[in-house]
Order: C-alpha cells, then structure tokens, then sequence
C-alpha cells in the first residue's frame, strides 16, 4: 500500500509542496510524484542516486516539467531517503 506524503521543494525562487506517494517494490522502491498533472517515477538506481522516468504526457496534451525542476526533485529525493 503506497505511502502519501508531501515532499517541500525550493527551484528557482519558490518553494513547492508536491504530492509524493511511496511505494515498495521486491528489494527496492520507487516513489511517485505529480507535477502540474504530469506522474513522474523516480526509483533509486546503482549508485542510489533517484532517476526519473516519465510516462508519455503527449498523448493527454500535457507538458514534461523542466529538466532542472525534475533535477531539483531528484536531488531533494537523495537528500531524504539516501
């Protein structure tokens, strides 16, 4: 059963409250989080670092959140959880 919680994240000036749901998966885990409608799956890889994977936003006519607003999720996600 996934885990709600909201994850604080500051970019550009602005801080940001976004939903995050936390999910164990066998060994491992990933954590799900919506920007401006748009599910992002961020999983720890090898070296426990978070990456992000995006599911095709086009065919709902929605636009991928910044490269650097993800990198800034990704790096407060290994801030918390590494």
């Amino acid at each position: 059963m996934p885990e709600s919680f909201d994850l604080p994240v500051t970019f550009n000036g602005r801080e940001w409250l976004l939903p995050a749901e936390f999910m164990t998966m066998g060994y491992t885990h990933r954590i799900k989080i919506t920007v401006d409608g748009v599910a992002l799956l961020f999983e720890p890889d090898e070296e426990k670092n978070y990456r992000a994977l995006l599911e095709n936003t086009e065919k709902d006519g929605l636009k991928a959140p910044d490269r650097e607003f993800v990198q800034k999720i990704s790096e407060t996600l290994h801030s918390l959880f590494a």
